[in-house]
């Protein structure tokens, strides 16, 4: 099995993998890294980790890389805007009501996702 990679830059949160139940939940809001655009729904998007079930990354991209290359850097990472953590915090909580998040929750991820 081949493996593909990209790099994203995230705002938002980390959340626990459950199995492939939880799929269903995420579908309509999952990137496709194998295309150059970005898929956001209703300010949304999300990374799932289908292959190794560490994480399922929500909030909105800020940044992707093609698939199997890299973001160019440097990278500054600064603290999160509190008003775009609430946003974000709020779009979570009304797209997805079984998932309660707060603005202290959002941070700024840096992931290589393998897929």
């Amino acid at each position: 099995m081949s493996v593909a990679t990209n790099q994203y830059l995230i705002l938002g949160v980390k959340l626990p993998y459950k199995g492939e139940s939880h799929y269903e939940d995420f579908e309509d809001y999952i990137d496709n890294g194998y295309k150059s655009e970005i898929l956001h729904k209703n300010g949304l998007a999300c990374v799932y980790d289908g292959m190794d079930g560490k994480y399922i990354m929500l909030g909105r991209i800020i940044e992707k890389s093609p698939v199997d290359e890299r973001i160019d850097g440097p990278f500054c990472f600064y603290p999160v805007d509190p008003e775009k953590a609430d946003l974000t915090a709020g779009l979570i909580n009304l797209s997805f009501p079984k998932i309660v998040v707060s603005a202290q929750d959002i941070k700024l991820w840096f992931l290589t996702h393998y897929h």
